[in-house]
């Protein structure tokens, strides 16, 4: 396995993971990241002189609204007595699929994990970091915070309560899903951190 694929699956766990504090004591445990339905609650407004064209900012909106329905779905399939791991597949592509699907199926196998409230959750903030349109694949890369204060559980018999973490995700256009078509193709640290870090 590559540094780059060990750094990969460590964010992968992290987030699968990460942003819960437990109760009373705050420390970090970890939450799955969920997905959801719901629109993004808050977005970062990029100043005059930055703000995207149309077009970009149409992919930026689908893209953050792809990331939100997989953060949900992450905590939902922990939720769930009977997960069906293969709607990974709408929302999420490889290399980042591989890597949610082996850490999704160890975090059930472990029985570690019991989500009491799924949320939802919403995204709190969303800046650009890149937009490639032209590429092959399109591509949009995301720095978002992530608010998770509506899940709680518990994790190895502590509870936890979600908090808000960012991360970067790039998104990629896809040729087989439906329109839109945007899918998470990677999760990758938020700057200056070595995975997530609160927002």
């Amino acid at each position: 396995m590559t540094p780059r694929t060990h750094l990969a699956a460590a964010i992968a766990v992290g987030l699968l993971l990460a942003g819960c504090t437990s109760d009373p004591t705050p420390t970090a445990t970890g939450t799955p990241t969920a997905s959801a339905s719901a629109s993004p609650s808050a977005s970062a407004s990029p100043t005059p002189t930055s703000t995207p064209p149309a077009a970009e900012q149409k992919a930026v909106d689908e893209a953050t609204q792809v990331i939100l329905a997989y953060e949900q779905l992450l905590t939902d399939l922990l939720a769930d007595p009977d997960p069906r791991l293969n709607d990974l597949n709408d929302l999420v592509t490889d290399p980042q699929l591989e890597l949610d699907l082996n850490n999704t199926r160890n975090l059930i196998g472990a029985r570690e994990t019991t989500i009491e409230s799924t949320g939802p959750k919403s995204i709190a903030a969303v800046e650009p970091v890149k937009i490639d349109l032209k590429g092959d694949p399109p591509t949009v890369t995301l720095l978002v915070c992530v608010d998770s204060t509506a899940v709680s559980g518990t994790y190895q018999d502590k509870p936890f309560t979600g908090s808000r973490r960012e991360m970067q995700y790039r998104v990629v256009k896809t040729t087989y899903l439906p329109a839109p078509g945007w899918a998470v193709a990677e999760l990758m640290p938020a700057p200056g951190s070595d995975g997530s870090r609160p927002c």
